[in-house]
């Protein structure tokens, strides 16, 4: 079966590189500022103005973009997995409208969903039952007498 909606599958697959991108430089970029902080070499902040990190400071903006890189993630990769979600929905219901379209040329009558305990009856449309597979007994005639 053809593959509609090509762009999409290509922006899921850009989606959860993206995520992962995310991931790696969150990690990396969050080591690399404690270690920075530990060692020192966020001490030029202070000629600038700007407050010089403590190592618990450093720690604490650590373990935030640890966080944040980690939900950022999650939210792009859940967002890519919806997506494919929706387009496999779509290409499975085309699949059940293709199935259907061919049973309904060979004659084949699809069968009714599982009976759910509802009371309401089928709509006409979707299901008519099938013919009983015991024929009707014959009329009776009254004997002669």
């Amino acid at each position: 079966m053809e593959q509609r909606f090509a762009a999409l599958h290509g922006v899921v697959v850009l989606i959860r590189v993206l995520a992962w991108l995310v991931l790696i430089v969150g990690i990396v970029s969050a080591v690399s500022f404690l270690i920075g902080a530990l060692l020192g070499g966020l001490d030029a902040l202070g000629e600038y103005g700007l407050p010089v990190p403590t190592p618990l400071g450093a720690g604490v903006g650590m373990v935030a973009g640890l966080i944040l890189s980690v939900l950022e993630f999650i939210f792009l990769y859940a967002a890519a997995d919806f997506i494919g979600l929706l387009l496999a929905i779509e290409e499975n219901t085309r699949a059940l409208r293709l199935w259907s379209e061919r049973q309904a040329l060979m004659g084949i009558q699809p069968t009714p969903p599982a009976y759910s305990g509802s009371t309401a009856p089928y709509p006409p449309s979707y299901y008519t039952p099938p013919a009983s597979p015991v024929p009707p007994a014959p009329p009776e005639f009254p004997q002669p007498r």
